[in-house]
């Protein structure tokens, strides 16, 4: 024989005979936990206590083997909170105290928190009960914890009596039962219509509808608002003022928008835009960087809003002097290298530039004659757009 089994004793036996004979159940509650005075006993039919407890402990739950119903599964958890004790036998009692069943343990070591380390410990013990004895398990649900395996088989159960059940969604009509509500309903509008103005009057009273649909549609189309849920072209003004440029990433803007490219527009269409742009003309953006406004800053300037600048120019001494300039050297003007400055519309003009002359250590200035080129940061190419209001 294995050196861990259980058996029931001589007492838990008469039990189950008793419950056999009278048809009352067993009312198994408590379990307990010992050490063997730290060796592993071999169970005993005579016992009516363990070789020496150390814990006693309500049962976690009672349940029957899915393949041997007459085998029960007494599952006891020792929180985290108690031992430290070893573990080598464990029993199962009914409420009066009796010890009904009992077994043999590999040993186990309950740890305690102020040991360093603690956990909850799930301890089963199988025990075969006598064919057609009533064994049932009475437990305060308030402590019981579901373990794992619990709510797996719980779960597995309900599951199947819900697949089983011929109307699990009672709350809801079966399609008979649909088909024939509708057509009684059907029946019902028919038979109301055919009663006249009055009974078809009466009916909208009872279901709360009002009796002239036109009038509510005209109060809601009456309203101020009558879609809060919505942005308003108030709202809009708020968010994106009209005359914001926006960049777009289209060549054509959407509807209620106009291109920044340097076109007239009727102030009198958009008297909104024009409180933006009062002379009715957009500024023209096209291949265009924004800059910030001076505005007595003396970083620009002399500048006006809407006003436009050119660029700073590069330039390079067509004729070989041999000294070096203050300025760096780009390629000429219509090289196709991407690093190249913009091109100029027609000829470069000349350029005024500082020359530095080694051998005198001073400053010339030298003009005409230099080729040219505008410079520029990195770039993206958006569409630059206005709101039309």
């Amino acid at each position: 024989m294995s050196e861990f089994y259980g058996i029931l004793t001589t007492v838990g036996a008469a039990v189950c005979a008793q419950s056999i004979e009278t048809g009352l159940e067993a009312k198994i509650t408590t379990f307990v936990i010992g050490d063997g005075h730290g060796d592993v006993p071999r169970p005993d039919a005579t016992q009516t206590e363990l070789v020496n407890t150390v814990f006693t402990g309500q049962l976690n739950s009672l349940s029957q083997d899915k393949t041997n119903p007459s085998i029960l599964i007494a599952e006891a958890v020792l929180p985290a909170a108690i031992g430290p004790f070893w573990i080598r036998e464990m029993g199962i009692k009914t409420a009066d105290g009796t010890l009904v069943a009992v077994c043999s343990m590999p040993p186990q070591y309950k740890v305690a928190t102020e040991e360093g380390a603690s956990g909850t410990m799930v301890i089963r013990m199988n025990v075969i009960f006598t064919e057609g004895a009533k064994v049932t398990l009475i437990v305060d649900d308030s402590t019981v914890l579901a373990t794992r395996n619990y709510v797996d088989q719980k779960v597995s159960e309900e599951m199947a009596a819900h697949l089983e059940d011929d109307d699990p969604h009672f709350q809801y009509l079966k399609e008979e039962e649909a088909d024939e509500k509708y057509l009684q309903i059907a029946q019902n509008l028919a038979e109301i219509k055919a009663a006249g103005e009055q009974a078809i009057a009466q009916a909208k009273d009872n279901l709360l509808i009002p009796q002239d649909i036109a009038q509510a549609i005209a109060e809601h189309e009456g309203e101020a608002d009558p879609h809060t849920q919505y942005l308003t072209n108030d709202d809009m003004q708020v968010y994106i003022p009209v005359g914001f440029p926006m960049p777009w990433p289209g060549a054509t803007p959407p509807a209620g928008w106009l291109k920044c490219n340097g076109a007239a527009f009727s102030t009198a269409l958009y008297p909104k835009l024009a409180q933006a742009y009062p002379s009715g003309t957009l500024p023209d953006l096209r291949g265009e960087f924004i800059r910030g406004w001076d505005d007595m800053r003396r970083v620009d300037r002399g500048r006006a809003l809407l006003s436009a600048q050119k660029g700073t120019l590069l330039a390079f001494d067509g004729y070989s002097t041999g000294y070096p300039r203050s300025l760096p050297f780009p390629k000429l003007t219509n090289d196709t290298d991407p690093f190249n400055g913009d091109d100029f519309e027609g000829a470069a003009p000349d350029v005024h530039t500082t020359e530095i002359i080694a051998e005198r250590n001073g400053v010339g200035t030298v003009t005409g004659g230099y080729n040219a080129v505008i410079t520029r940061p990195r770039n993206v190419a958006f569409n630059y757009i206005v709101r039309a209001a």
